[in-house]
């Protein structure tokens, strides 16, 4: 399946060797921003992977030769921007997982989910579109994790909690068991928490 990366920074070069690994998608290239397409043009940008243009580009994209996508921003708002950018011009979202990570299979990820090395995901959690998971996370059983969340490295999601949408988790953070996560909420990194967090009301981008 061809795929392009929505992209060009450090995050999408890391996503792209996660790809590169697994041998399941072919890259046709990436897409950025306004300033990225300044800087790159029609360049080379990793391992012989072109930069396309900007996200313009994505309607000059046959959707028969292109019908995947992966929004690979480390920024969770803009990343949540790119994401439904993409779908509204019909490319559909894939899960980019490391074939060193492991996920037990009663759980179960919903589309464009992507997720690094060595990071376990433990039985019977639901991890939501678009939603970012770095290296070394441990998300215990039965954890829900909603739509466009960004959980950063080294951080562990204990058992029966749940993360509404919108959500980043700071790296080397700890969250409790039965904990619940307010919408939009930002944790900072080598956070403790064990006690629950309202939801933060904001203009959504996506219902």
């Amino acid at each position: 399946m061809n795929i392009i990366i929505l992209g060009a920074g450090s995050t999408a070069i890391s996503v792209t060797e996660i790809i590169l690994s697994t041998k399941i998608f072919n890259i046709m290239g990436y897409v950025g921003t306004d300033i990225e397409n300044k800087k790159y043009g029609n360049k080379i940008i990793h391992k012989n992977i072109p930069f396309l243009g900007d996200k313009e580009t994505l309607k000059n994209i046959p959707k028969k030769k292109s019908p995947g996508f992966v929004s690979a921003i480390g920024n969770r708002y803009y990343r949540e921007l790119a994401f439904y950018e993409a779908i509204k011009s019909e490319f559909i979202p894939v899960n980019i997982i490391s074939n060193k990570s492991s996920i037990e299979n009663s759980s179960n990820i919903e589309s464009g989910v992507i997720i690094f090395p060595h990071t376990h995901i433990s039985f019977n959690v639901n991890i939501s579109e678009n939603t970012f998971i770095e290296t070394n996370v441990v998300i215990e059983s039965n954890v829900s994790i909603g739509s466009n969340c960004n959980i950063e490295s080294s951080s562990i999601v204990s058992g029966n909690v749940i993360i509404k949408k919108n959500v980043v988790i700071g790296k080397n953070s700890v969250i409790a068991p039965d904990i619940i996560i307010g919408k939009n909420q930002f944790i900072m990194p080598n956070s403790y928490i064990d006690n629950n967090l309202p939801d933060i009301e904001r203009k959504e981008i996506h219902e």
